[in-house]
This record gives structure tokens, C-alpha cells and sequence, in this order.
């Protein structure tokens, strides 16, 4: 599996899911994932990324 930087993950976002509402609740669950990684001193970065690493599985089903 590669490493993406957050740059590289968002231009992914848009690349995917063309729907704006689908990358509006991308970019939320980022944001949660990042939180709750700060609440359990986890790496951040790391944990906020783990959403867009799903992409891939957003063009097959149709997003």
C-alpha cells in the first residue's frame, strides 16, 4: 500500500467522488478521525488519511 500525503489524498477526493455532498462527508470524517486519534495520543495525520485510502472502492461502487 503506498503513503499518501494529505495532498496527494485530496487530489484523489476529487479525482473519485464527484458527488459534493459524498466529498463534503469525506472531509468530516477526516476531521473525526483526526480527533479521535488526538484523544488516543495516535498519529493524526495517519489516522485522517485512512478515509481517503478508500478511493479506490468509491469509483467501483459508483461514487
Amino acid at each position: 500500500m503506498m503513503k499518501l500525503d494529505r495532498s496527494a489524498a485530496i487530489n484523489l477526493l476529487y479525482q473519485y467522488v464527484k458527488n459534493e455532498k459524498m466529498v463534503f462527508h469525506c472531509l468530516a470524517s477526516e476531521a473525526v478521525m483526526q480527533g479521535l486519534a488526538r484523544k488516543l495520543g495516535r498519529d493524526e495525520e495517519s489516522w485522517g488519511l485512512a478515509i481517503e485510502s478508500m478511493l479506490p472502492v468509491a469509483e467501483d461502487i459508483g461514487l
